[in-house]
């Protein structure tokens, strides 16, 4: 059983925002690239070195794309033989025939960034590898490229 936390957020600070769009635009394509690979019959281990190995994974954080491996083979377990458009169907269609700019459909095609954790593991090595909710300071701190810290909100009813 999966359970989701959805947070929502405000990015103080436009470099934050620009990281988070960023992550999110390179794990939605290699969730795309890992679902491709599912179809063609590729083994779990192999298509973690490919994507690796790959422009899409070279640099996107090791969370991140085991997370959108997980979500591909979701997506295939779903629709296993490779028949599933990324953006939806009606998009495509909108697209082909004009009425949808590029910018509007590659903005269709993101998915939300998916960090999975695991709920049994404590310690150094449990929770993820990416995230770490902070509740006592009230901030999100974010392990990725150069360990990035939301700064933290002052709440208004709280003498500081």
């Amino acid at each position: 059983m999966h359970r989701t936390i959805k947070l929502p957020y405000i990015a103080s600070d436009a470099g934050f925002g620009d990281v988070l769009a960023e992550l999110r635009r390179r794990q939605s394509r290699a969730i795309r690239s890992a679902y491709c690979r599912l179809t063609e019959g590729w083994a779990l281990r192999q298509l973690y070195v490919a994507l690796r190995a790959h422009p899409v994974g070279r640099d996107l954080h090791t969370w991140l794309l085991l997370s959108g491996i997980s979500k591909a083979r979701a997506l295939h377990q779903l629709r296993p033989d490779g028949k599933i458009v990324f953006g939806g169907k009606r998009r495509l269609i909108e697209r082909s025939q004009g009425r949808l700019a590029s910018q509007e459909w590659k903005a269709r095609r993101l998915w939300p960034l998916a960090i999975e954790g695991h709920a049994k593991s404590f310690g150094s090595q449990g929770g993820n590898h990416l995230v770490t909710l902070d509740m006592a300071n009230r901030r999100l701190v974010f392990h990725g490229p150069h360990n990035y810290q939301r700064p933290r909100r002052t709440d208004p009813l709280t003498p500081v």
